[in-house]
């Protein structure tokens, strides 16, 4: 994971019948809210995704594009690590 200050993922989304919740790998509650609310389980998704989709856009900011449009410094790794933080994002499938 990078060093950033923000509280260590991976964090993961919880429903109730009631609410939904983004909860740390330490436990601590990320983000909660009512059910209820419009789009309220795709704000979930997005924010309990945040962690890794900074981690894995992290190698597309020191990459090089080439003048022929080259991508030079990324790994299959790296696009397959931004496909399933995408994927957590929206709910899809990875």
């Amino acid at each position: 994971m990078s060093a950033h200050k923000h509280t260590p993922g991976p964090w993961e989304l919880h429903e109730s019948v009631t609410h939904v919740r983004v909860v740390a790998a330490d436990g601590e509650n990320i983000w909660f809210e009512d059910k209820r609310c419009p789009r309220v389980i795709e704000d979930a998704r997005l924010i309990a995704a945040a962690p890794e989709l900074l981690e894995a856009l992290e190698p597309f900011a020191h990459a090089t594009l080439t003048h022929t449009g080259q991508v030079i410094g990324l790994t299959r790794e790296d696009f397959e690590r931004a496909l399933a933080a995408i994927a957590k994002a929206t709910g899809e499938p990875a």
